[in-house]
């Protein structure tokens, strides 16, 4: 968005205009990821919050209440598919790879 550089603009405006912006940005967004049939989750590092998408959910045969945390996840990995796991979400926090992927096995707990 691009804001006025007048000193005439309604604050009030910008304000609502950048809201409008985030609104359509958030329903583009909704749009490509249901187009694409993929889930996706995201791991604050910092706070340790995890958010899984529906479509995690779906994929692993969970419902949403049960797959909230970080080790709601890891605990169903296979003890052999560990350590793969580990590496591959280690790489994009020591900046070698902005995604993590792995194929790994996972089992009710």
């Amino acid at each position: 968005m691009t804001i006025p550089q007048d000193a005439v603009a309604d604050p009030w405006q910008i304000v609502a205009d950048v809201k409008r912006q985030l609104r359509e940005s958030e329903e583009r967004y909704a749009l490509a990821m249901r187009a694409i049939n993929e889930g996706f989750y995201e791991w604050d590092v910092a706070t340790s919050e995890m958010h899984y998408s529906p479509r995690v959910c779906e994929l692993v045969g969970l419902a949403p209440e049960e797959l909230r945390t970080m080790a709601d996840w890891t605990d169903r990995i296979h003890p052999a598919d560990m350590p793969k796991f580990r590496k591959s979400a280690l790489c994009p926090l020591q900046g070698r790879n902005r995604l993590a992927r792995s194929r790994i096995s996972l089992s009710p707990r």
